[in-house]
């Protein structure tokens, strides 16, 4: 079996003519991310397992009858789900080879690359319908990708790059089951740090799904800086019963942001202006970015000047699940260091 997976991968690869020196870059790309996609699988085993040693090699006291089958519940569901998938996936590719050898047989190949390439037009189109737009990158409605996103981290008074800043993005799958109902599905999760000028590129974030009519998309961009705000910003949660800080950032907000002060401002239609939370409002809407594809965005940061407001933005919360938390290990590892740092002061 492992000789013939062999001499099948040699022969992959193996130049004989003009047409396989075409093809070689393809296949180079579809071996990476064929290994990329055993490394995440590997991952994702991995974590799995973890909770299951957890669950029965923990202190007895800290599962309790229910907790506990619910927890191995949901790692069963999880691992079960994850095998179909896969399962599923592999059907369908062994399925497209043999296609792809009747017709090549059948001496009509070409006429199968364009049936390919139709339905690879057709399902974005038939997906862009529900959703009102042209959706993003898909292979076949089962493979999905998308990025790059790129931007600078900067502190938002002075403007210098904020060095090793933690960047991680959060996919999310929009599906549509009937014109009237869809729904949202976690999809994948990439981080990065910032480099010395405060710059980051976040890796392409790629998916399988089998639901054709859906759009993958980055959901939420979270940042997080030792001694800063996060983003998305939350310190100002700690101004609810501090109205010296309230004034003081009414002032700074007026002259940094004063579209939102002036008349028939569509940000003052449903706010008084002159109310203590339309403070908290301006300043969570004023800093918080929405970065856009092959567009850089330029994410601010105000410096935490009091220990509520450092703890505030180190426990800020955010969920991809917790058999995904493998995917962001550097930036709940960088928070878990600074809230014990805090919480030694």
């Amino acid at each position: 079996m492992l000789k013939k997976a062999h001499e099948f991968i040699i022969r992959q690869f193996q130049v004989k003519s003009r047409k396989d020196i075409l093809l070689l870059p393809f296949k180079v790309l579809l071996a990476c991310f064929i290994l990329m996609e055993i490394y995440d699988d590997l991952m994702y085993l991995a974590t799995l397992n973890n909770s299951i040693r957890e669950l029965f090699y923990a202190d007895r006291a800290l599962y309790f009858g229910n907790i506990k089958n619910n927890e191995l519940n949901r790692v069963i569901i999880a691992l079960i789900s994850y095998l179909l998938k896969r399962m599923i996936l592999l059907g369908l590719f062994i399925l497209m080879w043999r296609i792809k050898n009747y017709f090549k047989r059948k001496e009509k190949l070409a006429f199968a690359i364009f049936l390919v390439l139709l339905v690879q037009l057709f399902i974005p189109f038939a997906a862009s319908i529900p959703v009102g737009h042209w959706p993003n990158w898909g292979l076949l409605g089962i493979f999905y990708w998308d990025g790059p996103y790129f931007g600078r981290v900067t502190d938002a008074d002075t403007g210098a790059p904020i060095t090793n800043a933690h960047v991680f993005g959060k996919w999310e799958f929009e599906y549509i089951s009937s014109p009237w109902t869809g729904g949202t599905s976690f999809a994948d999760a990439r981080e990065t740090i910032t480099d010395e000028n405060g710059f980051f590129i976040l890796p392409v974030a790629r998916a399988s799904w089998l639901w054709p009519l859906s759009e993958m998309r980055l959901d939420e961009l979270h940042v997080f800086s030792p001694g800063y705000d996060s983003h998305p910003p939350v310190m100002h949660l700690e101004w609810r019963n501090d109205k010296l800080k309230k004034e003081v950032w009414r002032k700074k907000l007026k002259s940094l942001c004063p579209e939102y002060w002036q008349k028939g401002s569509p940000y003052i239609r449903h706010h008084v202006p002159d109310a203590d939370d339309y403070v908290i409002f301006v300043y969570r809407h004023a800093f918080h970015i929405r970065c856009r594809l092959f567009r850089s965005c330029h994410i601010r940061l105000n410096q935490a000047t009091s220990f509520r407001e450092k703890y505030r933005a180190a426990i800020s919360s955010f969920s991809i699940g917790k058999f995904m938390n493998y995917k962001i290990r550097q930036y709940r590892k960088a928070k878990n260091e600074e809230i014990m740092r805090l919480k030694k002061m």
